[in-house]
């Protein structure tokens, strides 16, 4: 079911698809090329840094995986993934509990935003215009597909 809460749910999962994108056209080209300096760089920050690092694979970085896995998929390619999802998630109303589904998933990228948040600052020590921008989409996610719960909930 289709409701006046998905076209915003929709928005902001496209601004996060756009920056998961670029957060993968940027790592592919610090791997192709160290040398390579992102629109998102600065003297003062780096985002090229963070999302060339290790944990940039949270996956392989919390051993989950081998690093040179086909499962060590880029933060940025699992969250192109979770925004498509969210794209989508207005089409998908008619499958029980996948709003629920999407609820859950919101709040695991909220954790993981947290997490990453954490690296970020005490660990990397940098600063990250499209890693923050990301961990903005997902608090923004989280609270709408809170509020559509609670509509649905109410119909």
């Amino acid at each position: 079911m289709y409701t006046r809460q998905d076209r915003p749910i929709q928005l902001w999962g496209a601004l996060g698809a756009l920056v998961a994108a670029y957060g993968n056209y940027v790592e592919y080209q610090k791997h192709r090329n160290a040398a390579y300096q992102a629109v998102c760089d600065s003297s003062t920050y780096s985002c090229s840094r963070v999302l060339s690092s290790t944990s940039s694979h949270l996956v392989s970085h919390l051993g989950l995986v081998d690093s040179n896995s086909l499962l060590d998929i880029s933060n940025s390619a699992l969250g192109l993934m979770y925004y498509t999802l969210c794209i989508i998630a207005p089409y998908t109303g008619s499958i029980r509990l996948s709003h629920e589904v999407y609820l859950i998933s919101s709040i695991l990228a909220e954790v993981l935003s947290a997490y990453l948040a954490y690296i970020l600052v005490f660990q990397l020590q940098e600063f990250c215009m499209v890693c923050v921008s990301s961990y903005v989409v997902n608090s923004a996610l989280l609270w709408l597909f809170t509020t559509r719960q609670a509509h649905l909930k109410k119909a």
